[in-house]
């Protein structure tokens, strides 16, 4: 069962959602995880089965998923896990001011929606 995650930047008041995982129709064919898009300059979906990853809105394949030393400090409690994939709540490049303050999770640190 995938889900839905808010990602927020107090610092700057950036806010995005990301999906994550696959429904039961589709998750042979689909593992979404949100990722920071160099071209778009944004934080975007990407689907972590296809290889080369890309960007959704783009295409491009000039992306880091959120979870990657790169973009991630991975601090705080895990917050989402996928595939082997995990994602924590804080230490996040945000994509608005550029700094390691952005955060995953509602205000209580739980997924917004679930989906099958």
């Amino acid at each position: 069962m995938g889900f839905t995650i808010e990602a927020r930047c107090d610092s700057c008041g950036f806010q995005s959602e990301a999906a994550i995982g696959a429904g039961m129709a589709n998750f042979t064919e689909l593992s979404e995880w949100p990722a920071f898009c160099s071209v778009c300059d944004t934080m975007v979906s990407v689907n972590t089965l296809r290889k080369p990853i890309a960007c959704f809105s783009c295409g491009s394949t000039q992306v880091t998923k959120y979870g990657d030393p790169a973009l991630s400090d991975n601090a705080g409690r895990e917050v989402g896990s996928w595939s082997g994939q995990a994602l924590h709540a804080s230490g996040h490049y945000c994509p608005g001011c550029k700094a390691r303050t952005l955060t995953f999770g509602d205000r209580f640190g739980r997924p917004r929606i679930m989906f099958d």
